[in-house]
């Protein structure tokens, strides 16, 4: 047995005779369809004439009200309100008569509108109209209360219910969340938020708790716990005093004066996207590492605090961010702005790979991390964090990917290799950090025609060394199928062991500057 109804006037009217044990599913088109679907020969699924596929479902749950396809959850809430304009629309279409029967204009007038708000047709709105027009001159009206209309509010709390049974918390936040935002005075709303939310939230209102709930800690973390809270102490006596909260989770404690939720949550989700990533990249069966101490983390609230707290002056006015090794902590500040977390990705993600390559990787213990000053090869620091930077990543579904042929360093060295003005590749690979910072000019001399961006940057040598060496991490990542791949990943632990031999490129590489140079400069130019 099933019932399909395209439009809602219809619907509404047929609601009742649904049958109780099927599935509800909510179209992209509003249409609503209950019953048990089959799967069709080819992709999709069928119900009576009705054929459609799962890129078409807002919604989609069983006769319980638990979904069972999970669709993204912005998706669903548009599946919810289409549900209870279809509900609200039977139920207005119930209470019109009633109401025409008491000769209630007031009544029939309030009923009225909030059916055409739910999707009734034309027609049926101007018949009704008539109707209480006809209404203006009666006598013996009888008094008609309208019932609540609040089926969004019914069907979202409804299923916070069902996603708290399932141990489901973020999801029920969610919907109380949508609730909230739709109906803030609802009384149901109210008791779930009061029940919910902590009398004794300490970052503002309890309106704010809920968002950093949602934004902070949904990623497995935890607001101000363990070893976060002596972190905290240490911070807030560096922060001169200032109230200090923060956020621990099993990869970073970020630790902020940042009241607003949406950055800190940002800035977690993204941290821990880092961490992923690279543990993904310098996965081994044979780990030597065992200490996963998280990454700590600074979050200032603007760039004057930025500065003034990590030292002042010198280079970091220029700097969205940066790792202190000596002190095992990276610090940022977040920028008012509308392009904030683009701008800040970059930094966030280049900053924290140095963090986690010294702290954290699984091919070498802490005990035997020697880098210098003086270490050849120091191409691969800034050359491995910028071409984590220029990855993909997607904070909201906590996905990532290094594939990038748009790569700006690509984009960059492709262009100034056919125009000839790179860097000497000979000088580019043996430079210790002491020479890079000695030697390199911080002077503009460069402007690179870019295919895939439509900023006009200039460019000094220092610059043109980040450029070259992530364009030749970039080389050695993906290209020839990946054989040079695991050759880089040697290569960085190489330098930060100090082995001085293995960071000499023709021994790691089997190729003089020269001809890797080449290699990348040919790869380079054939992404553009």
């Amino acid at each position: 047995m099933f019932s399909i109804f395209s439009k809602r006037a219809l619907l509404a009217l047929l609601i009742a005779a649904w049958p109780a044990a099927a599935d509800t599913i909510v179209l992209r088109d509003r249409t609503v369809l209950r019953g048990t679907p089959e799967e069709g020969k080819k992709k999709g699924f069928k119900l009576g004439k009705r054929k459609f596929e799962r890129s078409e479902v807002l919604l989609w749950e069983n006769d319980e009200g638990r979904m069972t396809t999970v669709v993204p959850f912005v998706h669903q809430i548009r599946g919810y309100r289409a549900l209870a304009d279809a509900i609200t629309l039977k139920t207005c279409l119930e209470l019109l008569p009633e109401a025409l029967a008491k000769k209630n204009a007031d009544a029939m007038r309030t009923v009225l509108d909030r059916a055409e708000s739910a999707g009734l047709e034309g027609k049926a709105a101007e018949r009704w109209g008539r109707k209480l027009k006809g209404l203006a001159r009666a006598k013996e009206v009888q008094p008609f209360e309208v019932p609540a209309l609040d089926a969004l509010e019914t069907l979202l709390l409804e299923r916070a219910r069902i996603a708290r049974e399932d141990k489901d918390e973020t999801r029920a936040l969610q919907l109380l969340r949508v609730a909230l935002d739709e109906s803030p005075e609802h009384a149901g709303v109210k008791a779930a938020f009061e029940k919910a939310a902590p009398a004794d939230w300490p970052l503002g209102d309890r309106r704010n708790w809920l968002e950093w709930r949602l934004q902070v800690t949904s990623q497995r973390g935890t607001h101000m716990v363990r070893r976060s809270n002596y972190d905290r102490e240490v911070a807030q006596t560096r922060w001169g005093g200032a109230k200090v909260h923060g956020v621990e989770s099993d990869d970073v404690v970020l630790l902020t004066t940042l009241k607003d939720p949406l950055p800190v949550g940002r800035c977690v989700k993204l941290a821990r996207l880092t961490c992923r990533a690279l543990e993904r990249i310098f996965y081994t069966h044979n780990p030597v590492r065992d200490d996963r101490d998280p990454l700590i983390i600074y979050l200032f609230e603007d760039k004057e605090s930025y500065v003034k707290l990590s030292g002042g002056g010198g280079h970091l006015e220029w700097t969205l961010g940066h790792y202190s090794p000596s002190e095992n902590l990276s610090r940022f500040y977040w920028m008012k702005r509308p392009d904030a977390m683009r701008t800040v990705t970059t930094t966030f993600v280049h900053e924290l790979t140095h963090h986690w390559i010294e702290r954290r990787n699984p091919r070498y213990t802490r005990e035997v991390t020697m880098r210098n000053v003086q270490t050849p090869g120091y191409w691969i620091v800034e050359g491995f964090a910028t071409f984590m930077q220029e990855g993909r990543y997607d904070v909201e579904r906590s996905e990532w990917t290094h594939k990038n042929k748009h790569a700006q360093t690509l984009d960059i060295v492709g262009d100034l290799a056919e125009r000839g003005k790179l860097l000497d590749w000979n000088r580019v690979y043996p430079l210790n950090q002491r020479d890079f910072h000695e030697s390199l000019s911080k002077e503009f001399n460069v402007r690179p025609n870019l295919k895939w961006s439509l900023k006009h940057i200039g460019l000094s040598e220092v610059n043109l060394f980040y450029m070259q060496a992530g364009a030749t991490c970039q080389y050695l990542f993906h290209a020839e199928k990946g054989k040079l791949r695991e050759k880089l990943l040697n290569y960085v632990v190489a330098y930060y062991t100090n082995d001085a031999t293995m960071t000499n490129v023709e021994e790691a590489f089997g190729m003089t500057p020269d001809e890797l140079g080449e290699k990348v400069a040919a790869f380079a130019k054939s992404m553009r």
